[in-house]
């Protein structure tokens, strides 16, 4: 159970993520996407793969099953070591993407460091969902070039 403390450590956190996401890609970011990608990395730095995979979206739940997500993610993210640092990158809006469901998606990009590497590029495909909540439909990192 999260303290009051921690909750708003947490949303002052968003705030300034919110301000930097707007000065740093010259547009307005999506305030509840960026906040529902903010939430799903949190659960993924603290190891809680599993909930990562229960709370994307189905897209995501399709592409590749549980235990396999978890696999996969834990190959990657356990060399990594802890979250040191993970800046706002850039959000780009797509609409009606091919090869995936119609609707409205959200690329975010985040520039991000761990203790075991200096640099990394972590872009996540967020999706609006029917239910008018994005979530998360793709999760990519990769060295910072």
């Amino acid at each position: 159970m999260r303290t009051t403390g921690s909750r708003l450590f947490t949303r002052l956190l968003w705030v300034s993520l919110l301000v930097g996401a707007e000065a740093a890609s010259g547009q307005e970011t999506d305030p509840q996407a960026l906040e529902a990608a903010l939430e799903w990395l949190i659960l993924l730095d603290n190891g809680q793969y599993g909930r990562t995979w229960d709370t994307a979206a189905d897209l995501f739940q399709t592409a590749i099953t549980r235990d396999g997500w978890i696999t996969r993610i834990t190959s990657v993210k356990a060399p990594l070591g802890r979250l040191v640092a993970r800046q706002f990158k850039s959000s780009e809006p797509v609409t009606n993407p091919a090869g995936v469901p119609e609707g409205e998606y959200l690329v975010i990009r985040f520039t991000t460091s761990f203790e075991n590497s200096e640099s990394s590029s972590e872009t996540l495909v967020l999706h609006h969902g029917p239910e008018g909540e994005w979530k998360v439909s793709g999760y990519f990192i990769r060295p910072a070039r």
